[in-house]
């Protein structure tokens, strides 16, 4: 190879000499300057191969030395070495494949996971996120670039991962994102070592959404207050009343009379709360309907039987309508019986002597509509959006009608919700109140 290097060299060297001469005859140099120009280009030539011979020498003598350093390979061999090749490429793609399945099935766990998960470099851009992180944060999952400003709206979560990353410092706790809509998080920031071949240290974040826990909470929280508030007032009267029967020795007949009744309906309205307490512990239990096709007229004559002495009482007119006399409906009778008795009594309770409740039955579509009107006192209308809340009472002062348990119309609403229906209330207050259950005909 070295002697093909040489004598390449050296031909190049004569031809451009050659070159030379060439140009000069075609351009008609005379016969004297030839004799001069070979006087010149013969020295040219034999310079030109001794620089040859040394320049090949001194450019190949490492080649060759390092040439040398290779064993010389039988074609057996270089077959075997191409084969062993072939088999490192083939195990490398499997496991490049294998790998990258890996990879693939990994990330679709995590993108799986309800709670967020962020990985932020030392510039604060974004490296990687899933897409629960992209729900609890509010942010597009566009794949854009995007920076640690842009997807976290909370002052104390940015200062603890900017701290994270400057001090390589763990972090927990609870924070409250207020953009869009306000949403409890509960959060942990990790600091992550660099590989071999990143550069700069990263940091893990993750979210998990705890809003509906702390909803949950603060309802049980009030729901406690409550029912210790609306079970303490009757157990004050029993135990106020009682001690002043017990303490004198001699009570008038009227006294007497008096401080027993105020007992016997403090005990009554004790026993109202705790059966509709367990009325609407049942139904958030999700136990299960007992669904059976009835006559709603036959319905609404028990409902009417069942308060006729109360409604004479206060000479109140009952009637009920229908649209058609054989009118049915496919749910839990005795749950639609236990809201049509709440919505009766509180007609009652609130409707002055010489009023009027109706009841109406009808169907619109396939779904049946019930309603309940009164001539009663009304409800304000500031009060009608909260009615349904447990334990929520008109004011006092406003219907002049002793409390009751509150937990009425919570259950009204739980059991409509319960047939995938609605309930919803039309009130004038000084004139009436109209509510309307609308359930499916069959219910699932």
């Amino acid at each position: 190879m070295k002697n093909r290097f040489f004598w390449f060299t050296y031909v190049v060297s004569c031809l451009s000499v050659l070159a030379v001469c060439l140009i000069l005859y075609f351009q008609g140099s005379d016969q004297i300057l030839w004799i001069d120009l070979l006087q010149v280009v013969a020295p040219v030539l034999i310079i030109s191969l001794i620089l040859t011979i040394i320049f090949s020498q001194v450019m190949w003598s490492p080649i060759d030395k390092f040439m040398e350093s290779f064993p010389e390979y039988t074609d057996i061999e270089k077959r075997s070495l191409v084969k062993i090749l072939q088999r490192v490429q083939t195990r490398y793609d499997i496991n490049l494949s294998d790998n990258q399945s890996k990879l693939k099935v990994l990330l679709g766990l995590i993108n799986q996971l309800q709670e967020g998960v962020v990985i932020v470099d030392q510039d604060e851009k974004v490296y990687f996120h899933n897409s629960a992180a992209a729900s609890i944060l509010h942010f597009s999952l566009q794949p854009s670039e995007k920076w640690l400003w842009e997807i976290i709206r909370s002052t104390e979560l940015m200062d603890h991962i900017r701290k994270t990353i400057h001090e390589k410092q763990e972090f927990q706790g609870e924070s409250k994102l207020i953009i869009p809509q306000e949403t409890s998080v509960l959060y942990k920031i990790i600091p992550l070592p660099s590989q071999a071949n990143e550069s700069g240290w990263k940091v893990l974040l993750l979210v998990q959404d705890i809003t509906n826990i702390r909803k949950l909470e603060k309802v049980r929280s009030d729901f406690i207050g409550n029912v210790s508030h609306e079970l303490k007032s009757p157990l004050t009267a029993i135990l106020g009343y009682s001690e002043m029967l017990s303490s004198e020795e001699k009570i008038e007949p009227e006294k007497q009379k008096h401080y027993s009744k105020i007992i016997h309906n403090n005990v009554v309205r004790l026993i109202d709360i705790v059966n509709d307490l367990l009325v609407l512990s049942k139904i958030e239990t999700g136990e299960s309907l007992q669904k059976t096709t009835f006559s709603i007229q036959e319905l609404f004559k028990d409902i009417e039987e069942l308060y006729r002495k109360k409604l004479n009482k206060k000479s109140i007119q009952f009637s009920f309508e229908l649209d058609k006399p054989d009118l049915t409906l496919h749910a839990d009778k005795l749950r639609v019986r236990q809201l049509l008795i709440n919505l009766i009594d509180n007609a009652v309770k609130f409707t002055q002597d010489f009023g009027m409740i109706t009841l109406n039955a009808k169907k619109v579509s396939h779904e049946i509509v019930i309603s309940v009107s009164d001539t009663g006192i009304g409800i304000p209308f500031i009060e009608q959006e909260r009615i349904f809340e447990r334990f929520y009472q008109v004011d006092k002062a406003r219907t002049g009608e002793s409390e009751g348990t509150g937990l009425g119309l919570s259950i009204v609403k739980h059991i409509v919700e319960e047939h995938n229906g609605s309930v919803t209330v039309e009130s004038e207050f000084g004139k009436g109140s109209k509510f309307t259950v609308v359930l499916p005909e069959e219910t699932k």
